[in-house]
């Protein structure tokens, strides 16, 4: 599955300190409330999470989010 293109989300993680299941809960609720379709959602969950760690699951969410 492809990742989005050009596709940002307004979201601010600068200071988060979530679990990694909040973590994806934010970045899809919002990215679903922005229009965002759930094949979309999926392949940056996807992305964020096949390594199975949480820095590469955090940078991997941050470059979807436009702060």
């Amino acid at each position: 599955m492809k990742t989005p293109q050009n596709k940002m989300v307004d979201l601010n993680l600068e200071d988060y300190q979530g679990s990694w299941d909040e973590l994806i809960d934010v970045f899809s609720q919002k990215a679903k409330q922005e229009g965002w379709s759930s094949k979309e959602i999926q392949s940056v969950v996807v992305e964020a999470t096949k390594h199975n760690d949480y820095t590469h699951l955090m940078e991997t969410i941050r470059e979807y989010c436009k702060y």
